[in-house]
């Protein structure tokens, strides 16, 4: 996770990012799962897209591209809190399936 971008976020939106990893030997469907912060302030919701096993999709703030590595909220604004966030991954039924904090030392 890089919650706070490197410069400015609110010109370098990409520079945000949460990556998801498959480190199972299945691909998992993760069409219409939700990526939100611990207060719920956006939610992303998942387009149709399988992660492999072994491999990695990175979820951009701003916009882009879609391709087999990168995913974007498509948002205008920053989403994290650059001081420390916690990144929460919900399935299609919204139960945690994974969450990742980062805490940035004053």
């Amino acid at each position: 996770t890089q919650f706070d971008a490197p410069g400015d976020d609110r010109t370098n939106l990409n520079g945000e990012w949460v990556r998801l990893s498959n480190q199972d030997s299945l691909p998992v469907y993760i069409s219409g799962w939700t990526l939100t912060d611990q207060t719920r302030s956006f939610s992303y919701v998942f387009p149709v897209f399988v992660l492999l096993p072994g491999e990695s999709v990175t979820v951009h703030t701003g916009k882009g591209t879609i391709n087999d590595t990168a995913l974007f909220i498509g948002s205008e604004v920053p989403v994290w809190g650059n001081t420390g966030d916690l990144a929460i991954l919900l399935d299609g039924n919204g139960d945690r399936i994974d969450q990742r904090s980062e805490c940035v030392p004053a």
